[in-house]
């Protein structure tokens, strides 16, 4: 972690409700994986959450590029440390899973928890790493529900950690003009699963 530490954000129950790495990779490594994003930009398909509803709207790579391993790396080596703060249950990483995301304009995704069903009950701990180039759009927070809502902005270069379990949204994605595809918001998200 090159001597940085978490910081912690928000409040659920007398502890964190998340926390956050700024400045999370060295700029040789956030420039490679935005440029290898995008240009991948081909592989990128309609998100689903699985029901015909207007529940979520982004762009996925389900198959993250190798750019991403920093990132998914990082997000490993943090698990102990972010469990703890956050107190969940999670002795040991037993698989970390990714995904590429990019959301453009009138792109969202509507309340939901990540560990929801069968399928989806191992996961601990999600992890967002932001990234992008300059900023022509707003809104695009990330929005977790705990004691008080906490209101996370998607700032280049962090990664944020929080509970499987918090019920989350992520805003609405609005520029004043359509964006391009290497205008978006980017994220490498993922969990760690027990």
């Amino acid at each position: 972690m090159r001597g940085r530490e978490l910081r912690a954000l928000g409040a659920r129950g007398g502890h964190p409700l998340a926390v956050c790495l700024d400045g999370a990779l060295d700029d040789d490594a956030r420039r490679a994986l935005f440029d290898a994003a995008v240009a991948e930009r081909t592989c990128f398909v309609g998100a689903s959450t699985g029901g015909a509803d207007d529940h979520r709207r982004a762009l996925v790579h389900y198959t993250a590029v190798d750019e991403a391993d920093p990132v998914v790396s990082l997000a490993g080596a943090l698990a102990a440390e972010a469990a703890t703060l956050l107190r969940v249950a999670l002795d040991t990483v037993a698989r970390v899973e990714r995904q590429l995301t990019v959301h453009l304009d009138g792109c969202f995704y509507r309340r939901h928890c990540d560990n929801q069903g069968e399928e989806a009950a191992r996961r601990a701990l999600a992890y967002v790493y932001y990234f992008h180039g300059p900023r022509r759009w707003s809104g695009g927070e990330l929005v977790l529900e705990g004691d008080a809502p906490l209101v996370v902005a998607p700032e280049d270069n962090r990664l944020v950690m929080f509970d499987a379990s918090v019920l989350h949204e992520v805003r609405r994605v609005d520029a004043a003009t359509p964006l391009a595809f290497d205008e978006g918001r980017f994220t490498i998200n993922g969990w760690l699963w027990r």
